[in-house]
């Protein structure tokens, strides 16, 4: 196998976990990346809406760390139009055309952004299942940001027939590798 395959769990009947029932059961790797939005264009209100949103989502959860006995630091990872560029898209919003093509340009564009996690296992049906549970880590940080997991899709390559693939550190080096490549935001630990 050579190219990555994808799962919208969401174009899937009968959801995300009806989706794993399509993945097999053998070691691979995989990234999970935000649902693809959807740009009305009928309206220029819509239209700006749905764009703010799509350029203030979250790229991580917020991070918290203690400096020192009297300090707390929170980093955040966010996005946002200038009053400027705001007041600019409103004006261009209003064009018909422009809404249509921003939103063919946007839409071209996703499959350019870094996924929200990306994991490997040695059986990959049953791993998805578990980051699929609204208690596994994966999703309590992406619901901190407002995504659901399981309107998500997921990218996977499986692991090549070849011995020393089947060895466990060798799957968390793989791992290790296109994570620190692909930076995906929801990571907690790499490695």
């Amino acid at each position: 196998m050579t190219d990555f395959k994808k799962i919208d769990f969401a174009s899937v009947p009968g959801g995300a976990f009806a989706a794993c029932e399509r993945l097999p059961n053998s070691p691979g790797v995989y990234a999970f990346f935000s649902p693809p939005p959807v740009l009305p264009t009928s309206d220029a209100d819509e239209f700006m809406g749905a764009l703010n949103t799509l350029i203030e989502q979250r790229a991580s959860p917020s991070l918290s760390a203690r400096a020192g006995s009297l300090h707390q630091l929170t980093l955040d990872n966010f996005s946002q139009l200038s009053d400027h560029k705001q007041e600019k898209l409103r004006e261009y919003a209003e064009d018909p055309r422009f809404r249509e093509e921003l939103a063919i340009i946007v839409s071209r564009c996703l499959p350019l952004k870094a996924p929200l996690y990306v994991g490997q296992t040695t059986v990959l049906q049953s791993r998805i299942k578990q980051h699929l549970s609204p208690s596994s880590n994966l999703a309590v940080r992406l619901r901190s940001t407002g995504l659901s997991v399981d309107r998500c899709f997921v990218a996977y390559r499986l692991m090549p027939d070849i011995e020393i693939f089947k060895k466990a550190d060798v799957l968390t080096l793989t791992e290790e590798v296109v994570t620190r490549i692909l930076r995906p935001g929801f990571v907690s630990r790499i490695g």
